[in-house]
């Protein structure tokens, strides 16, 4: 384990950076201690630095090398350009990636050599080479994830959508020019991907990709490069011009001179990113089109099945198959976090479908062929695994990051459909196996060896992302009830919350355990204002993924919940001590932000408001929340300013 992310007493106590969580559960009977006791995963919002910054081996130039198209059926694999290299060749190390110094180099290109936007993607040689055969004399070369410009291949990407747009219902669509194409793409695998690990970086190729999927990776990287315009604009080129229907039923579509048949992988693919594009980026009409194609969305199951069939003994059959099941272990992110937020029948029924493999490493998934044929690969079953934690066995610690977040959201998944009713699947858990589930889960991830809440970690985001599903499933296991009515009351008309309307919300039946929801909720804010909140509106939404300000809003709405119960003296007993103690720092470090006396009770759907408002990259997820915070906000001011004249008149 890391050292900077032990969990144990010593590192994590309201006085480091870090702060202390939850034992597990008593699985044994035994009487429980205090809260401030147990251990707790912390988050920590670090510092923006350069993602993807993992050094590993370059092959050498073999002028016979090709590229994978991954985009095709698995039977007759297409390869065009890179291949997995012979094992006798020798290992070329890859340099780091250095963004601000190519941010200069872009601007500043001489044009007379070669620009490249990433620099691990081919050897001088083969560079070189490229100068002598391409017509452009190699100005723009690139292969790969190198993603430099070559004319030829923006212009066959423009080919590609064409036989597509089979019924010209693209006419009026321009193509982005050749360098929106390279900062669009390189925005997705630098922000995007990271989070969404399911396109494979190292053979991936404009020229060769499908033009679908080529126009929904370009959306995704407009939104992260706020170029919300284009990315609308490359949204509705596929899916709302028809461009899906066509893709989906041209089955003699001809690509490249390939012929498609059989389970598209670039189709699953690209319905996975627009989805997920629609559900947090699109207005009100698009999120409706994204939920609707996503509750249909039987392209999953299919996937399943297929990577069962496909020969992983060679590298281009391993990568196929990977990218299925990672498309699959996406699904069940995606479908987990809808779930927290609407009860819908195909998506509670869909617990069935996660079938078949975690997904390997992030260091597997980036390397070339030759270090996947010197490395060891291990098939870990999902289903054996969530059956495990069902039951309270430990985990292996060979599972990567994103299969524990895979496992996490099956466990939110099936909290949520309990809560929701009507639990359906082939494993139906109780409340008592899925709390054990939980706590199991949080302790393979403490022992885990990329144990980090560091999101810009070298190994990549998905260890933190994972906490805020952990989160989520606190928030709803422990405290749901509390967290519906606290969501429906910032959605009441104005003049409807009073006094006695909001006493209501303290007639609840409490959960013994209410309070781990607590305060888990406040520690994360603790660690959040300890990095300073002028930091995090500059780099939270670059840091966390698109689901994240979900378990934020959440968060605060059970903070308030509590210290205005004590507020109104309405929750018996004194205050825990560890929120006392919390919450006094918390205010500590805010008073600088927001105008004295601070509403204590308030504060943290303040900071959070603010946190998200427009500030986000995807706006549907920003608006809705911060509005809601707003709202909150505006309907308890009024009755907090009653009691504070109330008490100065006494």
């Amino acid at each position: 384990m890391n050292q900077d992310t032990s969990s144990d007493d010593s590192s994590y106590d309201l006085n480091s950076q870090a702060v202390q969580g939850h034992q597990p559960d008593n699985t044994n009977g035994g009487e429980t201690t205090s809260l401030a006791n147990g251990q707790v995963i912390p988050e920590v919002l670090p510092s923006l630095s350069t993602l993807l910054n993992a050094q590993t081996g370059g092959v050498a130039t073999n002028p016979s090398t090709f590229e994978l198209g991954l985009d095709r059926g698995w039977k007759v694999p297409t390869l065009d350009r890179v291949q997995a290299p012979p094992a006798n060749v020798e290992v070329i190390p890859r340099a780091q990636m250095d963004f601000p110094l190519l941010d200069d180099a872009f601007v500043q290109w001489p044009w007379d050599e070669p620009f490249y936007a990433l620099p691990w993607s081919e050897d001088v040689g083969r560079n070189v080479a490229a100068r002598h055969t391409d017509p452009d004399n190699g100005e723009y070369q690139s292969s790969g994830l190198f993603l430099g410009l070559i004319p030829s291949e923006i212009e066959q990407a423009k080919v590609n959508l064409q036989l597509f747009d089979v019924e010209n219902r693209l006419c009026d669509f321009v193509f982005p020019t050749n360098y929106m194409v390279i900062r669009l793409v390189r925005g997705f695998f630098k922000h995007f991907a990271p989070h969404c690990p399911i396109i494979h970086a190292p053979t991936f190729s404009i020229g060769t990709i499908q033009a679908p999927l080529l126009l929904a990776v370009m959306a995704c990287g407009a939104v992260y490069l706020n170029e919300q315009e284009i990315s609308i604009r490359l949204y509705y080129a596929y899916h709302g011009q028809g461009l899906t229907w066509t893709a989906s039923q041209n089955e003699d579509l001809v690509i490249a001179g390939q012929r498609d048949s059989g389970f598209q992988l670039w189709e699953l693919q690209t319905r996975l990113l627009t989805c997920q594009y629609g559900l947090y980026g699109g207005d009100d009409r698009i999120q409706r089109q994204a939920r609707l194609s996503f509750t249909r969305l039987h392209l999953c199951r299919e996937a399943s099945v297929e990577a069962t069939k496909v020969s992983a003994n060679d590298w281009t059959g391993w990568v196929f198959r990977e990218s299925m099941i990672r498309c699959v272990s996406w699904t069940t992110v995606l479908r987990a976090v809808l779930l927290c937020n609407e009860d819908n029948a195909v998506l509670r029924s869909s617990n069935t479908e996660l079938e078949g493999s975690l997904p390997c490493s992030e260091e597997l998934w980036t390397a070339g062929g030759l270090s996947w044929q010197n490395s060891t690969r291990v098939t870990i079953s999902s289903v054996v695994c969530f059956r495990q934690l069902l039951s309270g066995a430990p985990l292996d610690n060979t599972i990567s990051p994103f299969g524990l977040l895979t496992l996490i959201s099956v466990i939110l998944s099936h909290i949520s459909t309990l809560r929701l009713g009507n639990a359906t699947g082939t494993v139906v858990a109780d409340e008592d196996s899925l709390r054990l589930a939980l706590h199991t889960w949080e302790e393979a991830w403490r022992t885990h060896p990329h144990c980090t809440t560091v999101p810009d970690a070298p190994q990549g985001p998905l260890m933190a992302n994972a906490l805020v599903v952990l989160n989520a499933a606190y928030y709803r296991l422990y405290a749901n009830a509390q967290m519906n009515e606290m969501k429906a009351l910032a959605l009441l008309p104005v003049d409807q919350v009073s006094r006695s309307r909001i006493a209501k919300l303290y007639q609840l039946d409490n959960p013994p355990d209410l309070m781990k929801a607590i305060v888990r909720a406040c520690r994360c804010l603790l660690v959040r204002v300890r990095l300073g909140l002028g930091y995090l509106l500059k780099t939270s939404c670059l840091n966390y993924p698109c689901y994240a300000p979900l378990a934020a809003y959440e968060g605060s709405l059970l903070m308030c919940w509590y210290l205005l119960g004590r507020r109104l003296m309405e929750i018996p007993g004194p205050e825990e001590l560890v929120i006392t103690t919390m919450m006094d720092e918390i205010v500590a470090e805010s008073e600088y932000k927001y105008e004295k006396p601070i509403p204590r009770e308030l504060l943290p759907i303040m900071i959070y408001r603010d946190m998200i408002r427009e500030r986000w990259v995807w706006p549907a997820t920003c608006n809705v929340l911060s509005n809601n915070l707003d709202g909150m906000i505006t309907r308890l001011k009024p009755v907090l300013d009653g009691l504070q004249a109330y008490s100065s008149d006494n």
